[in-house]
């Protein structure tokens, strides 16, 4: 079932972030972005997810708020790091910086919870 939870999680997310991106008028085609956002975060997920949910999990930090907040981290990392690298390339407005770093917290927060819904909650125990 973990398995299945780490494919499916991120799938909502990805949803959410092509519609929000297609409707702020950012990309013409919502389903080849849901696929990008889709691929996004299964890296976010291999690189930073797996590392914060074998830390959640060895701690017995089981709760869907620790799993929210452990999928935010998941994004906010690398979002961060991106954003001040493409800001210092290309100087930006703080207002589109700080709505795609909100953006890419949600949506982790979003597979985070995702997660705890299919593999944690599902999977017999109840908190």
């Amino acid at each position: 079932m973990k398995l299945g939870a780490f494919f499916l999680a991120p799938m909502a997310a990805a949803i959410v972030g092509a519609l929000v991106s297609w409707a702020s008028g950012g990309f013409p085609r919502p389903v080849s972005l849901a696929i990008f956002y889709l691929l996004l975060l299964y890296g976010a997920q291999i690189v930073f997810g797996l590392a914060i949910c074998a830390y959640l999990l060895r701690t017995n930090r089981r709760s869907v708020m620790q799993f929210g907040i452990g999928g935010l981290l998941m994004t906010a990392i690398p979002a961060a790091l991106y954003l001040a690298w493409a800001t210092a390339k290309h100087p930006a407005s703080t207002a589109n910086v700080l709505f795609v770093f909100a953006l890419w917290s949600a949506l982790g927060a979003m597979t985070g919870l995702c997660y705890w819904v299919l593999a944690e909650r599902h999977g017999g125990r109840h908190y």
